[in-house]
Formats: structure tokens, sequence, C-alpha cells
């Protein structure tokens, strides 16, 4: 479950993030994991000295060939050092905000149609996850 409560899916090597934070573009941000509220990414430690809980992300749009969403706000909810992952990088947990309708919807069937193809991909803990 996420911190929000909702189930989520391991999505690294599924999909990534494209956003504008700070005033500048982010692309090709890898994203581990997905469900109705948010998203977990991954980023560079040194991004990290200004991504800070309640950051806000601008249009943020999840690249993925079998979920189309359309770009919508997110908030930093937390930010975890990633002892355990990739070296240099951070995770960031995001909450989905004024998201369009459509977007929870497609969400929510990709999030299922994940968890029942690829059941050992259903994130239950995000304390520590890979």
């Amino acid at each position: 479950m996420s911190i929000t409560g909702n189930p989520r899916v391991f999505v690294k090597r599924e999909c990534s993030a494209r956003f504008q934070f700070g005033g500048k573009s982010y692309d090709n941000v890898p994203v581990l994991n997905l469900g109705p509220d948010g998203c977990r990414i991954q980023v560079p430690r040194a991004f990290i000295g200004s991504l800070v809980e309640h950051s806000q992300l601008e249009g943020l749009e999840l690249i993925s060939q079998a979920l189309s969403m359309g770009a919508t706000g997110a908030k930093v909810i937390q930010v975890h050092s990633n002892e355990s992952g990739q070296p240099g990088t951070v995770e960031a947990e995001l909450q989905f905000v004024n998201a369009p309708a459509g977007t929870r919807v497609n969400v929510i069937n990709y999030v299922n149609t994940m968890a029942k193809a690829k059941p050992h991909c259903v994130a239950h803990d995000l304390v520590g996850m890979p």
C-alpha cells in the first residue's frame, strides 16, 4: 500500500516521467511505482537540495507504452535516501494534484492490469522498496 492507502505496482522498466520544477524541465525520470494517487520517482542526489516535502511539480507526464496520461500537477509527499538503490540518487513520493478525471481512470486501469498480469509487482509496503 502507498502512504495514502491505495495499492501501487512496480513500473521501473515500463514507465518514466517528465515535469517542470524550479523553472527547469526534467525528462526520462525513472518511475519506480505507480498508483491512482501518485507515484515514486528516482532523481539524482544533486537534485534533492531543492526538492523537499510539499514541493510542487508542474506538467507531470508519465511516459509508458501501456498508459495514456495527460499532464497533471504533483506534490512531493516524502523524500527518501536511496541507500540500497542506485548510487547518487534519492527517491521522492509524489501525489497527483488536479489530475484530469480521465487520468485517474487510466491509471487505475493500468494498475489493475499490471497487478493481474504480474501479481509479484504489487507494492504492499513502500518502506525500503527497491
